[in-house]
């Protein structure tokens, strides 16, 4: 497939962002850019959660989850590129939740708010979602 000139949105947290690269160049969204002429459009901020955080920060910018974030994205994509998860687990307080919760303040909750806000905004656009690396245990125990 030819990616040329496609714009792309990417909703993450510090993996996106590039935590742990030499130079911002070297993030894996910055070098699909350069190998395949894509239009990047960053929706990225490090230690920022898919889930709403229920005690807020000493920053207001880790605040704003992926729910938030996603109201501001530039509506021209072509493909929105979802990547976080992580932050929930390590750093988030919200609540694990359940399949039928509607609410940003779950982790489940806010996949459900997400996606159909995605799905909605985005109706001709491809939504690609990639969840962190973890361990066989830890997927089993994932299940909005």
């Amino acid at each position: 497939m030819n990616l040329k000139r496609f714009k792309i949105n990417f909703l993450g947290d510090s993996i996106t962002k590039g935590h742990g690269v030499s130079d911002i160049s070297l993030r894996f969204i910055s070098l699909l850019a350069q190998r395949h002429g894509i239009i990047e459009q960053n929706y990225d901020i490090g230690g920022t959660r898919i889930a709403r955080k229920q005690n807020l920060s000493d920053s207001a910018k880790y605040d704003t989850d992926f729910c938030l974030r996603a109201e501001l994205m530039q509506k021209d994509a072509d493909i929105i590129f979802v990547f976080g998860g992580t932050n929930n687990f390590g750093y988030g307080d919200a609540h694990f939740g359940s399949s039928d919760d509607n609410t940003p303040d779950t982790f489940c909750g806010a996949l459900n708010v997400l996606f159909t806000k995605l799905t909605i905004t985005y109706l001709n656009s491809k939504i690609i979602v990639a969840t962190p690396p973890t361990s066989t245990r830890r997927i089993q125990s994932f299940r909005c």
